[in-house]
């Protein structure tokens, strides 16, 4: 199901019902066999963050690898091998035991996109905090049903999935039957799933324009799951 998912897309973010800047998503194949990238950057005001995150392509969509770079330390490479994390910042390398098909938060995309339309369907997972390696707990990926939701002037038809961690309610996505997020709720904050690149930054200052463009030579390098293979090699 995820091969037809394939590609790009673009959100616009809003706080308080003002747009304020965009989220790009890009899910693509690996040099690797099996191996799929989730490439996320959410850029708004002055906060600048991208997660690669690397998993398989088997069900369940189980963990490899990410690299989260919040752009105001050094970023965090972290590589799942069966009960255990192994992340490395700067030059410092650390483990700590995870439970199996554990991920990290901002894995969550190729769940959400692919679980059934099943109402009262329920996906379990470990998360674990992506800049300190750490475990958040149980997050339960939910599947509610049809409702009509109205986006950008619109009433759609649209597939509401929660998120629920330790009882609370947390984030939430509206898929259409294409199984495209066309709206998404924070808790503060929500992204509306535009066309195109240049909807999505229609109306932003000059500065984030700038970083919507240079999105394309982030695209242009490289994936490193082969580097990862060699670096776990030398730090389990």
């Amino acid at each position: 199901m995820l091969d037809r998912l394939l590609g790009e897309t673009w959100e616009s973010f809003f706080i308080e019902g003002y747009q304020v800047g965009f989220i790009r998503r890009l899910i693509a194949k690996t040099t690797t066999p099996k191996i799929l990238l989730c490439k996320t950057d959410v850029i708004f005001g002055e906060a600048k963050f991208s997660h690669d995150y690397y998993f398989y392509d088997e069900p369940g969509y189980p963990s490899h690898s990410y690299l989260y770079d919040s752009n105001d330390g050094a970023p965090v490479h972290g590589r799942f091998v069966d009960d255990k994390l192994i992340c490395q910042v700067d030059d410092h390398t650390f483990s700590e035991g995870v439970p199996a098909g554990s991920r990290p938060s901002y894995g969550n995309y190729p769940l959400v996109v692919t679980i059934p339309f099943e109402e009262g369907f329920k996906l379990s997972c470990t998360q674990i905090e992506d800049s300190s390696c750490t475990i958040l707990g149980t997050t339960d990926l939910i599947s509610h049903g049809w409702e009509s939701v109205k986006v950008s002037g619109q009433n759609l038809n649209l597939w509401r999935v929660s998120e629920n961690a330790n009882g609370q309610l947390g984030n939430r996505y509206w898929l259409d039957s294409e199984r495209r997020i066309r709206l998404s709720d924070w808790k503060g904050a929500e992204s509306v799933w535009v066309a195109n690149k240049e909807e999505a930054i229609r109306n932003l200052p000059a500065e984030l324009l700038t970083c919507a463009n240079s999105l394309e030579n982030r695209d242009s390098k490289p994936d490193w799951v082969t580097d990862v293979e060699t670096w776990l090699n030398q730090n389990q």
